[in-house]
Protein backbone atom coordinates (compact mmCIF):
# COMPACT_ATOMS: atom_id res chain seq x y z
CA UNK A 1 0.00 0.00 0.00
CA UNK A 2 1.39 3.11 -1.27
CA UNK A 3 -0.88 5.20 0.75
CA UNK A 4 0.42 4.06 3.69
CA UNK A 5 3.82 4.76 2.46
CA UNK A 6 2.70 8.64 1.60
CA UNK A 7 1.36 9.25 5.31
CA UNK A 8 4.01 7.88 6.97
CA UNK A 9 6.17 10.18 5.28
CA UNK A 10 3.62 12.93 5.78
CA UNK A 11 3.10 12.60 9.71
CA UNK A 12 5.89 9.92 10.93
CA UNK A 13 4.94 10.94 14.54
CA UNK A 14 1.73 9.69 14.37
CA UNK A 15 2.48 6.31 12.40
CA UNK A 16 4.91 5.87 15.22
CA UNK A 17 2.18 6.03 17.36
CA UNK A 18 -0.29 3.86 15.52
CA UNK A 19 2.88 1.38 15.68
CA UNK A 20 3.66 1.90 19.53
CA UNK A 21 -0.16 1.32 19.77
CA UNK A 22 0.09 -1.51 18.10
CA UNK A 23 3.33 -3.28 19.83
CA UNK A 24 1.77 -2.43 23.43
CA UNK A 25 -1.45 -4.03 22.18
CA UNK A 26 0.63 -7.24 20.78
CA UNK A 27 2.22 -7.19 24.87
CA UNK A 28 -1.63 -6.78 26.70
CA UNK A 29 -2.61 -9.70 23.91
CA UNK A 30 0.38 -11.63 24.96
CA UNK A 31 0.04 -10.66 28.57
CA UNK A 32 -3.97 -11.67 28.69
CA UNK A 33 -3.21 -15.67 26.75
CA UNK A 34 -0.48 -16.18 29.90
CA UNK A 35 -2.91 -14.91 32.43
CA UNK A 36 -5.53 -17.42 30.76
CA UNK A 37 -2.59 -20.44 30.49
CA UNK A 38 -2.18 -19.59 34.38
CA UNK A 39 -5.95 -19.05 35.55
CA UNK A 40 -6.22 -22.46 34.00
CA UNK A 41 -3.72 -24.33 34.97
CA UNK A 42 -5.02 -23.16 38.32
CA UNK A 43 -8.70 -24.04 37.85
CA UNK A 44 -7.33 -27.41 36.90
CA UNK A 45 -5.19 -27.63 39.95
CA UNK A 46 -7.63 -26.46 41.80
CA UNK A 47 -9.97 -29.22 40.39
CA UNK A 48 -8.11 -31.68 40.92
CA UNK A 49 -8.23 -30.57 44.99
CA UNK A 50 -11.48 -30.30 45.16
CA UNK A 51 -11.76 -34.03 44.00
CA UNK A 52 -9.17 -35.09 46.25
CA UNK A 53 -11.23 -33.28 49.60
CA UNK A 54 -14.72 -34.52 48.13
CA UNK A 55 -13.62 -38.07 48.52
CA UNK A 56 -11.62 -37.45 51.39
CA UNK A 57 -14.95 -36.01 52.93
CA UNK A 58 -16.97 -39.02 51.96
CA UNK A 59 -14.38 -40.89 53.20
CA UNK A 60 -14.72 -39.21 56.86
CA UNK A 61 -18.57 -39.38 56.25
CA UNK A 62 -17.91 -43.16 55.82
CA UNK A 63 -15.37 -43.39 58.73
CA UNK A 64 -17.88 -41.91 61.16
CA UNK A 65 -20.94 -43.62 60.20
CA UNK A 66 -18.91 -46.86 61.06
CA UNK A 67 -17.57 -45.50 64.17
CA UNK A 68 -21.45 -44.57 65.03
CA UNK A 69 -22.34 -47.79 64.26
CA UNK A 70 -19.60 -49.26 66.81
CA UNK A 71 -20.56 -46.81 69.19
CA UNK A 72 -23.85 -48.43 69.20
CA UNK A 73 -23.06 -51.94 69.79
CA UNK A 74 -20.27 -50.88 72.49
CA UNK A 75 -23.07 -49.49 74.32
CA UNK A 76 -25.60 -52.18 73.52
CA UNK A 77 -22.69 -54.77 75.16
CA UNK A 78 -21.94 -52.60 78.58
CA UNK A 79 -26.81 -52.66 78.62
CA UNK A 80 -25.87 -56.45 78.52
CA UNK A 81 -22.98 -56.54 81.00
CA UNK A 82 -24.78 -54.53 83.52
CA UNK A 83 -27.97 -57.15 83.53
CA UNK A 84 -25.53 -59.96 83.77
CA UNK A 85 -24.03 -58.25 86.98
CA UNK A 86 -27.41 -58.23 88.65
CA UNK A 87 -27.69 -61.99 88.21
CA UNK A 88 -24.22 -63.16 89.07
CA UNK A 89 -22.82 -63.85 92.32
CA UNK A 90 -18.95 -61.95 93.26
CA UNK A 91 -17.26 -65.17 93.44
CA UNK A 92 -13.49 -63.69 93.82
CA UNK A 93 -11.88 -65.07 97.31
CA UNK A 94 -8.79 -64.02 99.48
CA UNK A 95 -5.82 -66.25 99.59
CA UNK A 96 -5.89 -66.62 103.33
CA UNK A 97 -9.02 -68.60 103.56
CA UNK A 98 -8.15 -71.16 101.04
CA UNK A 99 -7.87 -74.42 102.86
CA UNK A 100 -6.14 -77.29 101.34
CA UNK A 101 -8.13 -80.65 101.82
CA UNK A 102 -6.93 -84.10 102.48
CA UNK A 103 -6.57 -85.90 99.09
CA UNK A 104 -9.68 -87.93 98.85
CA UNK A 105 -8.56 -91.10 96.85
CA UNK A 106 -5.75 -91.73 99.63
CA UNK A 107 -6.99 -94.05 102.17
CA UNK A 108 -6.77 -93.50 105.30
CA UNK A 109 -5.96 -97.09 106.41
CA UNK A 110 -2.77 -98.64 107.84
CA UNK A 111 -0.11 -99.42 105.38
CA UNK A 112 -0.03 -103.43 103.58
CA UNK A 113 4.08 -103.51 103.68
CA UNK A 114 5.14 -100.30 104.17
CA UNK A 115 3.11 -99.25 100.57
CA UNK A 116 -0.39 -97.33 101.44
CA UNK A 117 -3.57 -98.90 100.35
CA UNK A 118 -5.68 -97.07 97.77
CA UNK A 119 -9.61 -95.85 98.60
CA UNK A 120 -11.05 -98.77 97.09
CA UNK A 121 -12.47 -101.93 97.46
CA UNK A 122 -10.09 -104.66 95.31
CA UNK A 123 -13.23 -106.81 94.77
CA UNK A 124 -15.67 -104.14 93.53
CA UNK A 125 -14.66 -101.91 91.12
CA UNK A 126 -16.98 -98.62 90.63
CA UNK A 127 -17.24 -97.74 87.17
CA UNK A 128 -16.31 -93.91 86.21
CA UNK A 129 -16.81 -94.41 82.11
CA UNK A 130 -19.61 -91.33 82.99
CA UNK A 131 -17.75 -88.60 84.44
CA UNK A 132 -19.47 -86.32 86.90
CA UNK A 133 -19.59 -82.80 87.65
CA UNK A 134 -18.96 -81.09 91.04
CA UNK A 135 -19.91 -77.68 91.65
CA UNK A 136 -20.05 -75.62 94.60
CA UNK A 137 -22.76 -72.97 94.99
CA UNK A 138 -23.71 -70.57 97.60
CA UNK A 139 -20.07 -70.26 99.15
CA UNK A 140 -19.36 -67.45 101.58
CA UNK A 141 -15.94 -67.46 101.82
CA UNK A 142 -13.40 -64.91 99.78
CA UNK A 143 -10.94 -66.77 97.48
CA UNK A 144 -8.66 -64.98 95.28
CA UNK A 145 -10.12 -67.47 92.26
CA UNK A 146 -13.57 -68.21 90.99
CA UNK A 147 -14.48 -71.00 91.89
CA UNK A 148 -15.85 -73.91 88.56
CA UNK A 149 -17.10 -77.04 88.19
CA UNK A 150 -14.84 -79.93 88.20
CA UNK A 151 -14.85 -83.11 86.63
CA UNK A 152 -14.08 -86.27 88.14
CA UNK A 153 -11.26 -88.19 85.61
CA UNK A 154 -12.23 -91.27 83.63
CA UNK A 155 -11.09 -94.62 84.34
CA UNK A 156 -11.30 -97.07 81.69
CA UNK A 157 -12.50 -100.77 82.45
CA UNK A 158 -10.46 -103.95 82.68
CA UNK A 159 -11.54 -107.15 82.35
Amino acid sequence: PEYLKKAKQANPRLYDIVQKHAVNLELELQQCKEKIKDDMSFKVIKSKDFCKEREQYFEIQDLKAQLQDKDIVISELKKLMEKQKGKSMDTRFEKSSVIRQPNVFKSQRPSFLGKPTTFSNSFIRKDFSKSTSVSQNNVANNFSKPVTAQTLPMIKKSC
